[in-house]
């Protein structure tokens, strides 16, 4: 049979080899598509800035659109949807919570020969990944801000250094209170403001963008999750923990 086969190729040439490479395409297809199923299947990205909370709240992202009468589908915002306030000190009350941090989460940028831009937060949300001093002293005032040592090299300035910062659709000039450095990699240029400057600077001082939770010692995470369920039922929020968290940020 195989000499036939070969004897008869002699006359079908053309057919043969426009039959394997019409197989060799799709086995190739087949592959790629099976690699790209597989990476998303497996494929996360773990939390950097926000590796030390526990459990992370944000806003619900999906909406439901009506495809007929009797079916609904769900579509995934690529915005953030902001929480009232007023969730933090419910998430804070919750058995087993050790702490709960409402996150200012806005886009800036460090203005001057080099211009660096950034995420900048309230200095609260300094303790989730964790970052540290190695400068300076933490923003007090609404002059103060904090920059992370990459930050600080790129926009060449060091502590007392006069800055201009835009946010929001503004610009003003503040003081490098401090240089931090965090503890894990963080690729991120990352600014803090004092608290109060921050809820301003964020456009919506009624909101936070997401809630960070960090859990007391020998709390249960299911069990914390559960009741915090159980204490922000009404409010359209996401749970999220282990490398899940890695998608707030």
């Amino acid at each position: 049979m195989g000499k036939l086969a070969a004897r008869s190729l002699r006359y079908r040439i053309g057919g043969f080899t426009a039959t394997f490479l019409a197989l060799l395409i799709g086995a190739t297809l087949v592959m790629a598509c099976g690699g790209l199923m597989e990476t998303g299947i497996r494929n996360v990205a773990p939390p950097e800035r926000l590796v030390g909370a526990d459990l992370l709240i944000t806003g619900d992202r999906t909406h439901e659109v009506a495809t007929g009468k009797k079916h609904k589908k769900k579509t995934a915002l690529p915005e953030r949807v902001p929480l009232p306030a007023a969730l933090v000190d419910k998430a804070r009350a919750v058995p087993g919570v050790r702490s709960a941090t409402g996150e200012r989460t806005f886009d800036a940028a460090v203005l001057g020969d080099a211009e660096v831009k950034a995420q900048a937060h309230g200095w609260e949300s300094a303790a989730l990944t964790p970052y540290g001093l190695t400068a300076g002293s933490e923003p007090v005032t609404r002059n103060d801000v904090v920059l992370d040592a990459a930050t600080a090299r790129r926009a060449g300035a060091t502590t007392g250094d006069r800055i201009r910062i835009a946010a929001h659709g503004s610009a003003a000039t503040y003081t490098v209170s401090g240089i931090a450095r965090a503890r894990a990699a963080v690729p991120q240029a990352t600014l803090f403001f004092s608290t109060a400057e921050a809820a301003r600077l964020s456009g919506r001082p009624e909101t936070v963008a997401d809630i960070a939770v960090t859990l007391a010692p020998g709390a249960q995470l299911d069990a914390v999750r559960k009741g915090m369920g159980e204490a922000l039922a009404g409010n359209p929020v996401t749970l999220l923990s282990g490398d899940d968290r890695g998608a707030v940020e």
